[in-house]
């Protein structure tokens, strides 16, 4: 499947991916200040 969007649900931090195209590993990262220990992250499969 094809990632659509990805968002942190409960925490305010702007939320990136990319995907590998050799591996199609994606990679999630974030830009802010992440607190929470118990975060979500929201991921919409296209």
């Amino acid at each position: 499947p094809t990632i659509k969007s990805a968002q942190w649900v409960n925490v305010n931090s702007k939320l990136t991916w990319k995907k590998d195209k050799k591996t199609g590993d994606v990679t999630f990262t974030f830009d802010g200040g992440l607190d929470e220990t118990d975060s979500i992250i929201e991921v919409t499969l296209k």
